[in-house]
């Protein structure tokens, strides 16, 4: 017996993650290898126009009837969901809601580091694994896709690389791979997830790790160099020092804000991906090829984020 399409409900279509993811999904629905594509969205007078074929439909997520209207004849949930209102109360009533209305795969807004095994890094670590754990409580395959970076916003002055002044501040000796997902392999990757965990369920883990690249800082210093011309001057601390300077502005932090861990992150090797899941969504790349760190350096001139800006 044939398995039909998929139809998918999109949450946050325009926001940081979905904005990037949406293109593919739109492609796949004109490909018909999903039958329906749900935009949900809070306000829909601020979204561009889509193809005509893609339903939008404004709701409130406090209200988890309009949740459930919204999500009938759905079979695939992907939430790019950001922080905005009470988003713990939010996503529970977004599985229960799916639950309700026989949601078969939903994909929770994770998109970033695997914490899996560090949830002591920090509480929000917690709360996302408890949320996988209520989804599937209630009948649903919950799938968390890991990406650890986002290459376009990484080599950023918030998290060391300073590009204007070529100076590039790491913590440890840079030798730690370091997995990176561009925003381009997003949306292939996450319809290669969603497509996998719908015709074949059983082959699909609950925790997908995925990166473009898996290369360490000097590689990536490398990289940059080799395009730009430009030597960078690459400055060393300890973990020491970066824990101690850490824990004295952690109390500070806005609720969610990992920014200031990231280095230490990167020195301790928690965001190595070596162990990927990327040839059982994507196999020989057959499906779409992963950019890599040349690419986006050529993309770049060798110079990322010359403003020195927060890229968010």
């Amino acid at each position: 017996m044939s398995i039909s399409p998929p139809s998918v409900a999109l949450l946050g279509a325009t926001g940081f993650m979905g904005k990037p993811i949406t293109p593919t999904f739109i492609s796949a629905l004109q490909a018909k290898k999903i039958s329906r594509l749900v935009i949900l969205t809070r306000d829909a007078s601020n979204m561009q126009p889509f193809d005509e074929a893609v339903e939008v439909r404004q709701i409130s997520y406090d209200e988890k009837s309009q949740v459930v209207d919204a999500l009938k004849g759905v079979d695939v949930l992907i939430s790019t969901m950001g922080t905005k209102g009470d988003v713990k109360q939010i996503k529970q009533n977004l599985v229960e809601a799916a639950a309700e209305v026989g949601v078969k795969v939903y994909v929770s807004s994770e998109w970033g580091t695997d914490h899996t095994s560090i949830s002591h890094y920090h509480t929000m670590f917690q709360a996302k694994r408890d949320h996988i754990s209520a989804a599937e409580s209630l009948g649903l395959k919950a799938i968390a896709i890991f990406t650890s970076l986002i290459t376009e916003i990484t080599f950023c002055k918030w998290f060391g690389f300073d590009t204007a002044s070529a100076t590039w501040s790491i913590v440890g000796d840079g030798i730690a791979p370091l997995a990176l997902t561009s925003q381009r392999d997003l949306g292939p990757a996450t319809l290669q997830t969603i497509l996998l965990a719908h015709y074949t369920p059983e082959k699909c883990p609950k925790y997908v790790r995925i990166a473009s690249m898996n290369n360490t800082l000097r590689e990536y210093a490398n990289a940059f160099e080799s395009e730009s011309g430009e030597a960078l001057k690459l400055q060393f601390s300890g973990l020491t020092e970066a824990w101690e300077d850490y824990n004295k502005i952690k109390a500070s932090l806005p609720r969610g804000m990992l920014g200031p861990l990231l280095p230490i992150m990167m020195a301790e090797g928690v965001l190595d991906h070596t162990r990927n899941d990327n040839e059982l969504i994507n196999p020989g790349e057959k499906y779409f090829k992963w950019k890599t760190i040349e690419e986006y350096a050529k993309e770049v001139n060798g110079r990322p984020w010359d403003n020195g800006s927060v890229p968010f």
